[in-house]
Order: structure tokens, then C-alpha cells, then sequence
């Protein structure tokens, strides 16, 4: 289990399908995995799409924030992607910089600085979420998704995320049932704003 955990490994050349597919049987032939929905990397490949798998986060308590996940993980992807069809240098992480990073990420959120795998430091959140902005902003332009995408994602670094929210409501209340009953309340807004055909309102 902790083999198939969390980090994903890096492709070690250009035929990341192959060698995914090549990885996936050696562990399954090995016994080490049932099959490829064993794998609990934070990103990986399905084997009946061709797309990828986004898994880091949780589930969104609204529709904005899954908006906004959604759109940032789609303009990661395409970007990465392009730069890597014109075969851009890129700096090669060690995975225990990016364990210590994803843990500091899951633990404090916004709340903290935030580590640079690349830059091998510490920087402050916003920093970081800023720089996660610039490097997607021209894949988010093509697809018409900026203006959107961006703002989601400054509300967000003003008012907190879903976790910032549930903890103040346990702060107030002291009950765990507050806390959930906050969460249900959330989603069913953006819901029924949808369904109406109404954009999910920002916070102001």
C-alpha cells in the first residue's frame, strides 16, 4: 500500500502510456497491486479514458471551488503537456521534497508558507498561488477561462477555503453537527443556483 501511495513517479521517457501500462502489470504480476484502481497516487492515468486523473484534492464543499480546481487542473495539464512537446528543460523534484511539501500543503492550507520544490525553499502561500496562476495564465486565456479561473482563485486566497470556513464554525459552535450541517448547506446553494441556471455568487 504505501508503495502506491501519494506520489506518482516520474516518467522516465517519452512514452508515458506504455511505460504507465508497463509499471501497472509488473505490480500486478508481482502481487503488490490488485489492479490499476489500487494505485492512490495523487495523479494518475485511467485505464478506460484518456485523460488524467486528478486525486490530491478532496471533495469541494461548493461549486465554485470545484470550478476553480477543475479549470486550474485542466490548464496544469495542457501546459505541461505543450511544453513538453517542445521538449522544455524542466527541474526534476526529489520525491522527498515533494512528500514534505504535499504534507505542508494538506496540514496548514493557506495558513502557512508553502515549499518550493524547485527553489528548495519555503515562500508564502499567496506567493506560490500566484506563481501556479502565472504559469497556467496562458493556457486559461485559450480556453476563455481566466477571468473566471483567477478570480475564484483570489477569493479564495481572501476569504479562506473550505477548511478555513469549517474551523471557524467549529470556533463559534463547538459542535461537530454545525460543522456538517455547514458543509450541506454550502453545497445545496451552489446546486440549486445551477440548477436555476445561476452562477454560483463570490463571496464579497
Amino acid at each position: 500500500m504505501l508503495l502506491t501511495v501519494r506520489i506518482a513517479p516520474y516518467a522516465r521517457t517519452t512514452q508515458l502510456w506504455q511505460e504507465y501500462d508497463d509499471l501497472v502489470a509488473t505490480l500486478v504480476a508481482t502481487g503488490s497491486i490488485k489492479d490499476h484502481t489500487n494505485l492512490y497516487w495523487n495523479v494518475r492515468l485511467p485505464a478506460t479514458h484518456p485523460t488524467i486523473e486528478f486525486r490530491v484534492a478532496d471533495v469541494r464543499s461548493t461549486v465554485d471551488e470545484a470550478v476553480m480546481l477543475a479549470g486550474l487542473a485542466r490548464t496544469l495539464t495542457r501546459t505541461c503537456a505543450e511544453g513538453a512537446r517542445r521538449d522544455d528543460p524542466y527541474a526534476v523534484a526529489r520525491p522527498e521534497l515533494l512528500r514534505a511539501a504535499h504534507w505542508r500543503a494538506a496540514r496548514h492550507g493557506l495558513d502557512a508558507d508553502l515549499i518550493d520544490p524547485n527553489g528548495q525553499r519555503s515562500i508564502p502561500a499567496l506567493e506560490a498561488v500566484e506563481r501556479l496562476l502565472a504559469f497556467v495564465r496562458p493556457a486559461l486565456e485559450v480556453e476563455g477561462d481566466w477571468a473566471e479561473v483567477s478570480t475564484l482563485v483570489r477569493a479564495t486566497l481572501r476569504h479562506g477555503n473550505g477548511a478555513t470556513r469549517q474551523r471557524e464554525v467549529y470556533r463559534r459552535t463547538g459542535r461537530l453537527e454545525d460543522v456538517v450541517d455547514s458543509i450541506v448547506a454550502e453545497t445545496e446553494k451552489g446546486i440549486e443556483g445551477s440548477e436555476k441556471g445561476i452562477a454560483p455568487t463570490l463571496p464579497h
